[in-house]
């Protein structure tokens, strides 16, 4: 969430300089609360996956060995 915020206001804050500069809209920057939405599940989803994969590995092994050092 906080992510997603930080990077709506540098979109809108780069948009409102470039209408300045250029005195053209060619920068719009449309930020849908979809869109918002949108990326946040994916971010989620992304992360979710990114931390199955490597829990289902260490559920596989023993404990001892789990937490074992290894280079």
């Amino acid at each position: 969430i906080i992510g997603a915020s930080l990077g709506s206001f540098i979109a809108k804050s780069i948009e409102k300089i470039a209408i300045q500069q250029f005195g053209s809209a060619l920068l719009k920057a449309h930020i849908s609360p979809v869109l918002i939405f949108g990326s946040i599940l994916f971010s989620f989803i992304v992360g979710a996956l990114s931390g199955l994969a490597p829990a289902y590995q260490a559920s596989k092994l023993k404990p001892v060995e789990a937490l074992r050092f290894r280079i």
